[in-house]
């Protein structure tokens, strides 16, 4: 069936494998996948009956369409089914492999990229520098915000710390494992802080900052020996994207600055 939005299907389609990838691989007995690997259908329908009625809520959630979520639901499992002779009993749940073709993780990463970009670009209407983070757990935003230091008067109002607070509050827990925090602008010193100290898997940046970036830029501290926590970092994503809203948000203040120096 044609889907009413498309693009909201894709991200169901996305988050579903995301889901499957990080809950279901490790709840699902290890002696029912080794059955559902010799093609036993009886084994299948069990993995659906444990497993569906995540995926279902996850798509149903972002699709908010009970027949269009069922329908997705129904091209997952069909493409596990296509791939069941491949599977590898190492690799964890077979409800995650249609991830492999479906989407992969370079396009999450753009698609959630995509999302914190547009976030950013709200930030000027408030008088705010457009960069914007958001945080991502099993497939799913769980905290969002951009910058908001001119608004609070607060230096340490940056979009990755207003981020980690929230989430922090969402998941009950400072430690925010199995995480990956989304950010258009590599962070400062003090960001990557609280990115290591709230024990985030991952880190995606768009555009890198040379003038206070703390993830290669000025300093490198990810990979510094004598932390507890390594954090995974993955720059560049949407950079030029990225780059560009933020020179046209400067050119802009210059641009007012001057008006004022006039009149």
């Amino acid at each position: 069936m044609p889907y009413s939005d498309p693009e909201n299907c894709a991200r169901a389609q996305a988050d579903c494998m995301e889901a499957a990838s990080r809950q279901a691989a490790s709840t699902i007995d290890p002696k029912l996948l080794a059955r559902v690997a010799k093609g036993d259908q009886q084994a299948f329908g069990q993995l659906y009956d444990q497993s569906s009625t995540l995926l279902f809520t996850l798509a149903y959630r972002i699709l908010n369409d009970r027949d269009e979520a069922a329908e997705l639901l129904q091209e997952v499992y069909l493409e596990v089914w296509r791939k069941i002779a491949k599977y590898d009993v190492g690799r964890g749940s077979p409800i995650a492999w249609p991830d492999d073709t479906m989407l992969p993780l370079d396009d999450l990463d753009t698609r959630f990229m995509q999302q914190a970009l547009t976030l950013a670009r709200s930030a000027p209407l408030i008088g705010e520098v457009p960069i914007a983070a958001l945080l991502v757990h099993e497939g799913i935003v769980i905290a969002q915000a951009h910058n908001l230091r001119e608004t609070r008067q607060d230096p340490t109002a940056h979009a990755e710390v207003i981020v980690i607070q929230d989430a922090a509050r969402h998941m009950g827990s400072w430690r925010l494992i199995d995480t990956t925090l989304y950010v258009t602008l590599e962070p400062c010193t003090m960001c990557i802080g609280a990115i290591v100290l709230a024990r985030i898997a991952r880190l995606v940046f768009a555009a890198t900052d040379p003038k206070a970036g703390a993830c290669g830029s000025i300093m490198n501290i990810p990979p510094e020996p004598r932390l507890n926590h390594r954090v995974e970092v993955v720059g560049g994503v949407c950079a030029e994207e990225s780059q560009a809203l933020l020179q046209d948000f400067f050119r802009q203040l210059r641009k007012d600055a001057a008006r004022r120096e006039i009149t």
